[in-house]
């Protein structure tokens, strides 16, 4: 549809608008948790860093102590990146948490009620999944409704599909996971069991999904179904 395309122009000034909005601007380095440290990483444009450290632990105490040879111990192999990262890191401490009163005007003008997100789209459709995932199962991207938004379903027989934004996961607000690594995180720390989503779909996904299915079991088409449109 016309009116809902985005251009790259705007993705772009979205995008860091959510990085300059990012939660870990409002505390000290100490009080970081694992979500904070990958969304600094992520600003600081070092998602393959982020990538590394998903299966860490790690809280902003452990980052007080990171010098180059723990950024080596942690698979950090580029030299120049742990420098970057060490100044980066120096830098952010010794500037400091950035005011808190900011904090409560971001917030409040941000936020998005779930009937605004429905009323506002071309989706009409709320449904409750519950599914395993592995994180090669689906792709994911920080959408315009505030949410992340699968942009690819790569699983076999998986009940997500392609476009779906996922307004809630595991009884946690969608808004609240501001970038595709938080997600990653939660499903490899969830080792295989199962994750409950609440997303938004639209009722043309459906409908053609259907449409497939009942020209597979009348033998119109015996090519395989996959879980892309």
């Amino acid at each position: 549809m016309e009116h809902h395309r985005v251009s790259k122009k705007q993705r772009t000034r979205r995008a860091k608008e959510k990085i300059n909005q990012a939660a870990w601007k409002k505390k000290p380095v100490k009080d970081w948790t694992l979500d904070d440290v990958l969304l600094w990483l992520q600003s600081a444009q070092m998602d393959e860093v982020a990538s590394l450290l998903i299966g860490y632990e790690l809280r902003g105490e452990d980052l007080l102590q990171w010098n180059d040879h723990t950024l080596a111990q942690l698979g950090v192999s580029s030299r120049e990146t742990r420098e970057q990262l060490l100044a980066d890191l120096t830098k952010i401490i010794e500037t400091g948490p950035e005011p808190v009163e900011e904090q409560g005007k971001v917030s409040s003008s941000n936020h998005r009620t779930l009937f605004d997100i429905v009323k506002q789209t071309s989706y009409d459709q709320v449904l409750a999944v519950e599914t395993p995932l592995t994180t090669r199962d689906i792709t994911v991207t920080h959408g315009r409704l505030g949410c992340l938004q699968i942009t690819k379903v790569n699983g076999a027989n998986l009940p997500l599909k392609e476009h779906d934004c996922l307004l809630e996961i595991n009884e946690r607000a969608g808004e609240q996971f501001k970038s595709a690594l938080m997600l990653t995180k939660l499903i490899s720390d969830s080792n295989g069991a199962p994750i409950r989503f609440v997303v938004l779909r639209r009722k043309s996904d459906t409908i053609i999904d259907e449409t497939q299915k009942e020209s597979s079991s009348s033998g119109i088409s015996s090519s395989p179904q996959t879980p892309s449109e």
